[in-house]
């Protein structure tokens, strides 16, 4: 999964927005808005 999010993870600007696409893909992150 991860190679594949590198391929596809060309345009990004730095490296924290490849981080968290990493997470996204492998399902470690939640971006699901959080009830107050």
């Amino acid at each position: 999964k991860i190679q594949w999010v590198k391929y596809t993870a060309r345009g990004f600007r730095n490296f924290e927005n490849f981080k968290n696409a990493i997470y996204f893909h492998c399902g470690d992150l939640d971006l699901a808005p959080q009830p107050t």
